[in-house]
């Protein structure tokens, strides 16, 4: 194993997010199974949710957690499936930066879902009818608790911090296991950098193979933000990425929407530019 390969320690952390929510929505069992009943179908065929409040009031709310939750993947790579994520020592003032950001917005957002709250109470009755069933509404300081952003950063795992009452023999074994684990869970990181990198490159590859297929700018400017990040990404300094990275810049990022949609041989240049890019994205990653 490599030597950069057992820094990692040092050139990363481990962070996780966990976005507290409440949907305004119940399932209802009563109706459920009325309908089950009516209907003459098995307790499998479906179940009746009551939006206890109208969706587009919880909208807000609900899209600045996603954007929470986009932040967070965009900065971090993935680790292990208990949550954590990878964040290079390198992305940590960026994604502390744009992270404030994004939870300055979901605060933003539920504080004005609480303050319209007592109207959205006051009209239940006349909008779910029996729907209501007797049921309550939960109070606004009791929704308060339930908006909740938590935000772990803990140190990455290390081999040499290994302790253990075993045998010398044995020990080591455990070492050497813990080691190829983490060194798998590396590897895993830098492949979902290939994978996001080599999508962004098929897709234009896609898009400027169809002379009439309309496009966003952001197909542009999607590859160029990811191709700056990827040097503090590239955790084992994996040349073949950063080569390919350059390679990226220089033929497709720095390209213009608009002469691409005006221009046919643009066009026609920068799918031949991105073929080929995918072309040996493929022979590195067989």
């Amino acid at each position: 194993m490599t030597r950069q390969k057992n820094n990692l320690s040092e050139k990363a952390m481990l962070v996780g997010v966990h976005i507290g929510t409440w949907t305004g929505r119940k399932k209802d069992k009563k109706l459920t199974n009325e309908i089950i009943v009516t209907k003459k179908s098995t307790k499998d065929a479906g179940a009746w949710w009551t939006y206890l409040i109208p969706k587009q009031s919880i909208f807000p709310v609900i899209a600045a957690g996603n954007k929470i939750r986009e932040t967070h993947f965009k900065y971090s790579l993935p680790w292990m499936d208990s949550g954590l994520r990878i964040l290079p020592s390198a992305m940590f003032l960026k994604y502390s930066k744009e992270m404030r950001k994004a939870i300055a917005a979901y605060e933003k957002a539920v504080a004005a879902f609480l303050r319209e709250y007592p109207v959205i109470v006051s009209q239940a009755k006349e909008r779910l009818g029996d729907l209501l069933n007797g049921k309550s509404l939960p109070r606004a300081r009791e929704l308060k608790n339930k908006f909740r952003i938590t935000q772990d950063i803990l140190p990455m795992p290390a081999v040499s911090d290994f302790r253990c009452e075993l045998n010398s023999d044995e020990a080591d074994e455990i070492r050497k296991k813990v080691a190829v684990s983490i060194e798998s869970m590396t590897e895993r990181a830098v492949a979902n950098i290939w994978e996001q990198f080599t999508q962004l490159i098929e897709k234009i590859e896609k898009t400027m193979k169809d002379p009439k297929r309309i496009f966003r700018d952001t197909l542009i400017s999607n590859l160029t933000d990811f191709c700056e990040l990827i040097p503090k990404m590239n955790l084992t300094n994996d040349n073949k990425l950063e080569t390919l990275r350059k390679e990226a810049i220089a033929k497709l990022a720095g390209l213009k929407p608009i002469d691409l949609r005006e221009s046919k041989a643009d066009r026609k240049k920068a799918h031949k530019s991105a073929k080929e890019i995918m072309e040996k994205i493929k022979g590195y990653t067989k």
